[in-house]
Formats: structure tokens, C-alpha cells, sequence
């Protein structure tokens, strides 16, 4: 029996090994703990935090029917036939006339644009097409000039009033 020996001095390393095995895990896991606390208490701050500005955004209403209230109110204190008022510009304008920009005027009630013209005939035809529908009158002509930068060789522009709708 003499050759079989135990030997118990490894036992004794391999169980401080073990032991230092499990003070790392141990540590591992304490701080693990602690990171995962310190998330959770921001989280709990962030959603705190959120909570506070919508009850705070709550507290006075965003109503997001304003834009739409004063667009409504723009348009039946124009007391304008706006679909009337632009189908006239188009409807009367032949390939002579290029239209460049409409701009209503409301506290004058009456609209101002402007354009291009192959030459003062078409242009003179254009606006007593204007003054002849029912959207539009008083048709004036402010001033024109010739221009070089397109094929229709005046440029125009003029205002007219809008007719009231009731």
C-alpha cells in the first residue's frame, strides 16, 4: 500500500483556487448589481422627467385645429369665390400670356399679378377677358415693359378687385 498515496496538499490548492474563483464571480456579480441599480434609478429619473413635461404640455393644449380655424376665417372674411377668382386667370389666358404670380391682397380686396405677353394686343385681350368674368373687376394695368428673358416679349403687371360672394 505503499504506492498508493494520497496526496491532500493539492486538494488544498485547487480549493483556494476554487475559493478565488468565487470571490471574482461574487465581485462580478456585485457590480454588475450595482450598474444595473444605477440604470434603473436613471430610468426611473428619465421617465419621471418625461412624465413632468407632458403634464406640463397637458396643462395647456396644443389645438391643433388653429391653423385650420384661421385659414376658415381668412376665407369667409375675403368673402372671395378663390376657385371663381383663380379659374378666371386660367381660364382666359391663351398661349400668348404666361403667368408668373397671383397675390391676393385681402384688406383691399382685390388681387395683384403678373405675367408675360407675346405683345400688347395679346396682353390687351388678356385683361378685358379678365374684366368680363364674373370673379373679377376694375382690371387695371399698372405698368408693363419689354423684356428680353422669354419668347413673350412684355412683361405685366396689374390688379384687379375680386367680386363679393355672399
Amino acid at each position: 500500500m505503499s504506492g498508493d498515496r494520497i496526496n491532500f496538499s493539492s486538494n488544498q490548492d485547487i480549493s483556494q483556487r476554487d475559493q478565488k474563483v468565487l470571490v471574482a464571480l461574487l465581485f462580478l456579480t456585485i457590480c454588475l448589481l450595482g450598474g444595473l441599480y444605477v440604470s434603473h434609478q436613471a430610468l426611473n429619473e428619465e421617465v419621471s422627467r418625461q412624465l413632468d413635461l407632458q403634464r406640463s404640455s397637458n396643462s395647456q393644449p396644443y389645438e391643433a385645429t388653429v391653423l385650420d380655424k384661421k385659414l376658415d376665417r381668412f376665407l369667409m372674411e375675403s368673402k372671395a369665390n378663390w376657385a371663381g377668382l383663380f379659374s378666371s386667370f386660367e381660364n382666359t389666358k391663351t398661349s400668348n400670356i404666361t403667368l408668373l404670380g397671383i397675390e391676393p391682397q385681402l384688406t383691399e380686396q382685390q388681387v395683384r399679378f403678373s405675367g408675360l405677353a407675346k405683345d400688347q394686343e395679346a396682353l390687351n385681350l388678356y385683361l378685358t377677358r379678365l374684366e368680363a368674368t364674373p370673379a373679377l373687376k376694375q382690371v387695371e394695368l399698372q405698368r408693363y415693359r419689354n423684356t428680353t428673358l422669354s419668347p413673350n416679349g412684355l412683361e405685366f403687371f396689374a390688379v384687379a378687385k375680386w367680386s363679393i360672394y355672399e
